[in-house]
């Protein structure tokens, strides 16, 4: 739990005090300490002192004695009279201050009895010299008996000095010893609650600092916030549970309200909306009090007179430590002008989806008008490059293909540049066999370097899987793009299509192919290298007039590579050598995943009926379309039937029961996916057990929209213009082999 700085310092505060009750008892205990050894060390020094004049009345008495025997003057006594008035006295006094000690106590009794020893022996010699003269006494004397009562007075008052002393150094050792702990003590102490106030001292510091940082930063955020909130016209407001309003600066800008007047009453503020919209506020605030639910709601009103204005408005409440509702706090934002701006991006944004859909639906118009007369143009070449003709004339047939099909690849080249700029372009994910898809756009654009002087080589990583999981269409149209460029810019030496393998970028699981295009064509500049991938861009003009094109190949193929997750690249040398490259990964096919087999190449004859039967219904209404397709037919050996509008293809289906109609979406009367509808509406009520009649959409629409919509009406095929007869014989095999 983290601690305010007002509970840390009442908690240093506390132990500070507890500190100084603590240093004023240790100091009052060393105090009494002190002064009892101090007493102590003063009653030893008294009981020294004591012994020392005891032994000075012992030792005048036994001196004043002696001179007295020996020579008879009375003026020795006076020492010896004066010792034994003040020796019992003093003995006493010494018996006294002694008693503490028993030692001390038992030798204090035994200089008494030495006293009255001496005493009696001091009266005994000078009887004896008033009675019998001074020679008796001196023998008296020489007798030795007063000198040994003194040598035992001072062995008893030698052993008690030597004991006071030894208590004084002790004492003394005790009182020094008890002087340093008092004193460390007391410096420990000192030191603490110094350490305490100097911290606290410095808590109160940093906390003032700290304080008016705070204080700072309060002062800096209330100025931005009112910033922010006049850049984002948002003003915040409060109200209390006494009913008192206070407003932001912005808000009295919101409401074009002069800030002196404060904020509005009641019905002041009622009267910037509308009954309905005070009506929604009111709920709201109510709400919000009575509940605590906090609300967010947008409203329209009038200010400064007649400018209507839009407001967002929030509100949540705010609650005491028990959980009761004390305030409610919210912020009105301005969003006239956001109001505004979004219906002006809408708008912008319908025109733009409008302008989209009007491209988008030109284009398609645009490839339906060219593709319906290419049909005839193409197909027609086809079936006149069937009969055996003059060179020159079969020349000029070849030329007519090549030329259609070169607008063909504009008008598709166009179409997915649209789809890539609209993103709705999608990437499938069904099996290929790498080997194959590249093989196959050898035999398809080997034709291109036949009649040069340029090889062109494949070259494939033996060690690929036979299949893979990706996007083989989009695969196949980005190495046709580069193929065709390389055979295009090379007028002699080899073009190579080439296919590996390359690690994968860490944590990757998918397998990534490396698919490359090298030719000794023109090259490319450096400083052009960058603007190859533009779209509708030559390297320069002379180029386009030279080779032609529109400049939106490599951009598909660029785009078309990204959209499958690889990069594309390019790196040239001028004069000499020019290589595209683009990487991509792959998934590995699933366990037991197969691939289609190839068709065995057949001869599109009269006798290819006779292995696919069919009764054939076309439904076309273009005169044009309808003599190809029926010629067509009948060179495959089919009698189809016709019908030029919906409603005859229906009643013809009635009628005969057909196994493959090649239907045409714009008809008159009735269209194609109508028509479609309502043959499997006919096939749900007969039900007579019988398969399901193949329709093939057959259109000039091209349109991922279109196909779609194909198939949800119950089409089975798609099948788009300009149709050759291979691709019709293929849907034909499709519709037979079910």
């Amino acid at each position: 739990m983290k601690m305010s700085v007002e509970r840390i310092l009442a908690i240093a505060f506390a132990v500070a005090a507890v500190l100084l009750i603590l240093t004023c008892m240790v100091t009052w205990n060393n105090t009494q300490q002190l002064i009892d050894a101090d007493a102590r060390v003063r009653h030893t020094v008294e009981v020294l002192n004591q012994l020392q004049t005891a032994m000075g009345l012992f030792s005048d008495l036994e001196t004043g004695t002696r001179g007295y025997a020996i020579t008879g003057d009375k003026n020795y006594l006076e020492p010896s009279n004066a010792a034994k008035a003040r020796i019992t006295e003093e003995l006493n006094h010494l018996e006294e201050i002694t008693r503490d000690n028993d030692v001390q106590h038992q030798h204090s009794l035994a200089l008494q009895k030495l006293k009255d020893q001496q005493v009696g022996s001091r009266d005994h010699v000078v009887r004896v010299v008033e009675e019998k003269g001074t020679n008796a006494a001196q023998k008296e004397v020489a007798s030795g008996l007063g000198k040994k009562g003194m040598d035992e007075v001072r062995r008893v008052v030698g052993e008690m000095q030597s004991e006071e002393q030894r208590l004084l150094h002790e004492r003394q050792q005790n009182s020094e010893s008890q002087q340093q702990v008092a004193f460390w003590t007391m410096s420990l102490l000192i030191a603490l609650v110094i350490s305490l106030l100097v911290m606290s001292y410095f808590i109160v510091y940093l906390h003032l600092r700290n304080r008016r940082r705070i204080e700072r930063e309060i002062r800096k955020n209330r100025t931005d916030l009112l910033e922010a909130q006049q850049i984002a016209h948002m003003g915040s407001w409060t109200l209390d549970a006494k009913g008192v309003v206070t407003w932001s600066p912005e808000l009295y800008n919101i409401y074009r309200r002069d800030p002196s007047k404060g904020p509005p009453t009641y019905e002041e503020h009622q009267a910037y909306f509308s009954p309905e919209d005070w009506e929604r506020i009111q709920t709201a605030v109510k709400n919000a009090f009575d509940t605590g639910t906090p609300y967010d709601i947008e409203v329209d009103g009038c200010r400064g007179g007649n400018e209507k204005f839009s407001i967002k408005a929030s509100g949540r409440v705010d609650r005491d430590a028990k959980g009761k509702i004390i305030a409610l706090h919210g912020t009105v934002q301005d969003i006239t002008e956001s109001r505004m701006a979004l219906k002006r991006e809408q708008e912008m944004t319908r025109k733009a989806q409008a302008a989209e859909q009007a491209k988008a639906q030109f284009l398609a118009v645009m490839s339906h008008e060219i593709r319906t007369p290419m049909n005839g143009v193409l197909g027609f070449a086809d079936l006149l490059a069937q009969h055996p003709l003059p060179a020159e004339q079969m020349d000029y047939v070849h030329t007519i293909q090549e030329s259609g099909r070169s607008l063909l690849r504009i008008i598709n080249d166009i179409l997915d540049y649209s789809r890539l700029e609209s993103g709705n372009l999608e990437i499938e994910h069904t099996s290929f066999c790498p080997r194959r898809l590249v093989e196959n756009i050898r035999t398809l654009l080997s034709s291109g370097a036949r009649f040069r002087p340029i090889e062109f080589a494949t070259e494939i990583e033996p060690t690929l899987p036979k299949i893979l999981v990706g996007d083989a269409g989009r695969l196949r149209q980005v190495m046709i793009n580069l193929v065709s460029n390389a055979l295009k810019f090379t007028e002699k030496g080899s073009v190579t299509l080439g296919l590996r393998s390359i690690p994968a970028p860490t944590d990757d699981t998918r397998l990534w192919l490396e698919f490359y295009v090298r030719d000794t064509g023109i090259g490319i500049p450096s400083d052009k290298i960058r603007d190859v991938f533009m779209p509708f861009v030559q390297v320069d003009n002379t180029i386009a007039r030279r080779y032609g094109g529109t400049g939106l190949g490599l951009s598909i193929a660029d785009r078309l590579v990204s959209l499958m997750g690889g990069n594309l690249s390019v790196q040239s040398t001028p004069g000499q050598d020019t290589t595209f490259s683009f990487t991509v990964p792959v998934e590995p096919a699933p366990s037991g995943a197969s691939l289609p087999e190839q068709q065995v190449a057949e001869h599109y004859d009269e006798h290819f009926a006779g292995y696919h039967p069919a009764r054939i219904l076309v439904a076309e209404d273009d005169p044009v379309n309808t003599k190809l397709i029926l010629r067509m037919l009948e060179k495959l050996g089919y009698s189809p039937l016709h019908a030029k509008t919906g409603q005859e293809a229906v009643e013809i289906f009635s009628a005969t029961h057909p196994d493959f109609i090649l239907m045409d979406l714009h008809m008159p009367d009735m269209d194609g996916l109508t028509a479609t509808r309502q043959i499997r509406h006919l096939e749900e009520e007969m039900d007579h057990g019988k398969h399901p009649v193949y329709i093939a959409a057959f259109t000039a629409d091209v349109m991922p929209k279109e196909r779609r919509q194909c198939f949800d009406y119950g089409m089975d095929d798609y099948l788009t213009k300009p149709l050759n007869q291979s691709a019709l014989a293929d849907a034909i095999r499709r519709a037979t082999a079910i």
